[in-house]
């Protein structure tokens, strides 16, 4: 059974575990239940104390970006040089600043206002050569765009993330850590459900103790 981590953060940016849950599996359904669950275990008046949005995690979308575009560039360098300047539009600060950088990544890369790049009827092998690599770099901008700087800019933007409290928590790395070492208080992943949850009373009692 999956082992679902609630992660917290105090205001000397320490996390701390708020919940743990196993789940029959790890479906958008079976996350939605450990969060409904959760929601109900709280007071009333944590909902309105501070409001906040969903924040995806950036790093999660660098690497979904590498694994969906890296392939359009010739180079490494390139790609580097693509990938710096996507980032580069995430942290910007301002929405004017995010319209700046995003139009000046769209002119660096080819975008050509989303139009296909045109071969000329006298074009030499190095002018198609030369178009080829546009129409490849307009390729990756163009999933770049659709995927994440569209539908879900205010999640991944930091102009608009930043709108909203988050505690500096943007990536799921810190989660990720704890759940780690939450993982090897654990042990063997064929003890039983009673000797589990000994074992993360001892791990949560362990990270109360330091924080303290």
């Amino acid at each position: 059974m999956p082992l679902l981590d609630i992660l917290g953060v105090d205001g000397l940016d320490q996390g701390f575990t708020i919940g743990v849950a196993f789940m029959n599996g790890e479906s958008e359904d079976d996350y939605a239940w450990a969060v409904k669950i959760l929601r109900s275990q709280l007071d009333k008046a944590n909902f309105l104390a501070i409001p906040t949005k969903l924040v995806l995690c950036f790093w999660h979308i660098s690497m979904n970006v590498s694994s969906n575009c890296k392939k359009y560039f010739e180079t490494e360098e390139v790609w580097e040089d693509f990938l710096k300047v996507f980032r580069n539009v995430l942290y910007t600060k301002t929405e004017e600043e995010f319209e700046d950088a995003l139009e000046e990544w769209k002119e660096a890369f080819h975008w050509n206002n989303g139009e296909r790049w045109q071969v000329g009827v006298d074009a030499t092998p190095a002018n198609i050569q030369e178009v080829l690599e546009k129409e490849m770099s307009q390729t990756a901008l163009t999933y770049c765009c659709g995927r994440w700087l569209g539908k879900y800019k205010k999640q991944v933007v930091h102009c608009y993330v930043d709108q909203f409290f988050h505690g500096g928590t943007t990536t799921t790395s810190r989660l990720e850590g704890a759940h780690s070492i939450l993982k090897r208080w654990i042990g063997k992943p064929t003890k039983d459900l009673s000797s589990t949850w000994d074992a993360v009373k001892l791990a949560i009692n362990h990270r109360v103790n330091h924080i303290r």
